[in-house]
Formats: structure tokens, C-alpha cells, sequence
């Protein structure tokens, strides 16, 4: 993954950094860390996903809705 990132000078994981919450950060709420783990998700969807494979698309989506929904929740 990290080799597909370098590669492609993509930004797919910049929602996931921008929250700045790590596993080892006890003092984040369950939330937070739910949150992150979804918008890692997403990254990682939004690397493998191509034209010919809707699939990952739609992974992407579905991701993306529940980012927003938490977000509404919580921010």
C-alpha cells in the first residue's frame, strides 16, 4: 500500500491523517477511533478501486456514507 501511495501521489489517505488519531491513543474516544478506522478503509478502497471494477467503487461509497453519517454524530 505504501509503494501505491508513493507511486501515485495520491491524497487517499489524508481524511485519515487529518483526524490525528493513532491505535495507541487511549484518550480518543471510541468513536474517534471508529471514525479512523473507516476513513483508513476508505483510503485503501479509494487505491484499488479502477474503472474496470466497480466493486471497489462501490466499497468507496458505502464507506464514504458512513464517514459522513459519523461525522454528523460526532463533530
Amino acid at each position: 500500500m505504501e509503494n501505491m501511495v508513493e507511486n501515485n501521489n495520491t491524497q487517499a489517505f489524508l481524511p485519515y491523517v487529518k483526524l490525528d488519531v493513532n491505535p495507541q491513543q487511549v484518550h480518543k474516544s471510541k468513536d474517534e477511533h471508529r471514525l479512523a478506522v473507516f476513513e483508513l478503509s476508505k483510503g485503501i478502497a479509494d487505491l484499488l478501486r479502477d474503472d474496470d471494477c466497480s466493486i471497489f467503487q462501490r466499497i468507496y461509497d458505502g464507506l464514504e456514507g458512513i464517514c459522513n453519517r459519523l461525522k454528523k454524530l460526532n463533530y
